[in-house]
């Protein structure tokens, strides 16, 4: 036995917890319950929804390092898990700052700034096209890995 941590020890009880919790306050609701208790069961069900996206993201983390650490799983018909690299842009200046910005980069072009926006604020592709400086100095880029299935694209050249 190796002094490894579970799964449950590395990715934490209270999600355990929550699902045991909002499962229990679910299953309890009839048409007839009180408002109060409908509203703790929302409640309880958006803690767990926040608690399996956490859960989410530290299990794909761990399970990238597994792949990098021990190699790719055959899946069977050519297929594989393998450690793919991701690139992850943040944004490293406030959203009406680099509005300022743009305005600035674009001469006033109010159409050229609009087609920036996104539900998040602004397209990073976008904000690049307008200003390759402005992007290099309002966003961070960095590769992170991330378990990606797929097929061999070619076989090694000792095989072939």
């Amino acid at each position: 036995m190796t002094d490894q941590p579970t799964a449950l020890e590395t990715f934490g009880l209270k999600s355990v917890a929550a699902a045991a919790l909002a499962q229990r306050m679910v299953a309890k609701l009839a048409l007839d319950s009180p408002d109060d208790e409908w509203i703790m069961a929302d409640s309880q069900v958006k803690q767990l929804r926040a608690f399996v996206a956490e859960l989410g993201v530290a299990f794909r983390e761990h399970f990238a390092e597994r792949l990098l650490e021990r190699g790719d799983i055959d899946l069977g018909d050519g297929r594989r898990f393998y450690p793919g690299k991701v690139k992850k842009v943040k944004r490293k200046v406030e959203a009406a700052a680099l509005f300022d910005e743009l305005m600035g980069a674009t001469g006033g072009d109010f159409d050229a700034v609009a087609k920036c926006l996104s539900a998040n604020a602004w397209k990073p592709a976008e904000v690049r096209e307008v200003s390759p400086e402005l992007y290099e100095e309002s966003y961070a880029e960095e590769f992170v890995t991330d378990p990606r299935t797929g097929k061999t694209k070619r076989e090694p050249a000792l095989t072939r």
